[in-house]
């Protein structure tokens, strides 16, 4: 039966991804929350049937679950049909091959890039170093989340805007990147200054060795924003290999970094492979995406706060004891955050504090 359900599960896990993906380029806000809602409360109601009700135990949370996902993912999709019909286009099916080829060997070789590391360590190191590993990457993946919410709102926009360019728009869409990956780094250092208190009041002893790891871990997340942007403009031209070569480097050097540093630095030698890996991307995207046609979006003052961000995080990386003094070093790149948002990002913070509290006002209003 779980041979059975492992093959239905990605199935219909593709089409709810065309189904959001379609809601959200279409700016249907409705659907996608309404699929995205429909969904949780469906596998919540499955898992509890399957164990309360039916008493199947664990097999039951699988089964249940899976039957509610399926269930509510099925009826979107058979109403999206009814509602739009069923057409056939032999052009448009070649343009997406052409398209998709890439993306799909792409797709399978970004899923096992992205955790390569975890790999190096199972393989190299030891379970308890995977454990710790793993808890420092659970914990970095905060921005990854928020990283995923955000780019399903802004890309779009910044994608239509590079199809149609509308000059007119640029300087609104300037402002809401940099928004986007203002927003990203904050949280990035945010939860840098949270670690140790967090993790040496609410977790066992055994984790605080985690500390040292999350912090660059949290900052690898940034070039990977900023690679998803440039990136786009390999959509816009139809280059989609471009990605495909993109994560193949990225396999490559996480593997031949992390396997490289692990052995002379441990665990954070793993975490800076992973960094470094990225950052590679970063320059490699933005190398590809300029040799396409050049990049209309100012993003120099952030070029400039991420890289001073990217040098007081190594420096903990590498310079922080792991005692209780810990707490001064994590605070560090909080303070140069804020420090750099009230002179190099001067203007794009007032700009971005004005804006919100504009918003607070109307809401106060309504």
């Amino acid at each position: 039966p779980y041979l059975l359900l492992a093959l239905i599960y990605p199935f219909f896990v593709n089409i709810s991804r065309t189904l959001l993906y379609y809601y959200r380029n279409e700016g249907n806000i409705k659907g996608y929350s309404f699929l995205n809602v429909s969904t949780l409360v469906l596998i919540t109601i499955g898992s509890i049937l399957g164990v309360v009700y039916f008493q199947w135990g664990s097999a039951g949370a699988v089964e249940g679950r899976t039957i509610g996902f399926c269930a509510v993912t099925l009826f979107f999709a058979l109403f999206e049909i009814g509602r739009s019909g069923l057409h056939y286009d032999r052009s448009i099916s070649r343009s997406l091959l052409k398209m998709g080829g890439p993306l799909f060997f792409s797709s399978l070789i970004g899923s096992v890039a992205y955790v390569f590391d975890r790999l190096v360590v199972e393989q190299a190191g030891t379970l308890d170093m995977l454990g710790i590993y793993g808890f420092s990457v659970t914990i970095a993946s905060v921005i990854e989340i928020l990283m995923g919410a955000l780019s399903n709102s802004f890309s779009p926009g910044v994608y239509k805007i590079m199809l149609e360019e509308d000059t007119e728009q640029y300087e609104e869409m300037n402002f809401q990147l940099h928004f986007f990956l203002y927003l990203l780094i904050g949280i990035a250092v945010l939860v840098t200054a949270a670690t140790p208190y967090f993790v040496r009041w609410f977790i066992s002893p055994r984790f605080f060795e985690s500390i040292q790891y999350i912090p660059l871990l949290c900052l690898s997340f940034i070039p990977r924003a900023f690679t998803q942007f440039f990136s786009l403009k390999f959509y816009k031209h139809k280059r989609t290999s471009y990605i495909l070569y993109l994560n193949i480097v990225y396999l490559a050097s996480v593997t031949l970094l992390g396997l490289l540093f692990y052995h002379y630095l441990s665990l954070k030698g793993v975490a800076l492979a992973v960094f470094c890996s990225g950052m590679i991307n970063m320059f490699m995207s933005y190398y590809l995406s300029m040799k396409l046609d050049p990049l209309k979006f100012k993003l120099n003052k952030l070029y400039i706060v991420f890289a001073l961000l990217s040098v007081s995080i190594l420096g903990i990386h590498f310079l922080a004891p792991a005692d209780r003094t810990q707490y001064v070093y994590f605070l560090a790149p909080l303070v140069l955050f804020l420090i750099l948002s009230f002179t190099v990002l001067r203007v794009e913070t007032l700009h971005i504090l004005n804006t919100m509290a504009g918003s607070m006002r109307k809401r106060n209003i309504s």
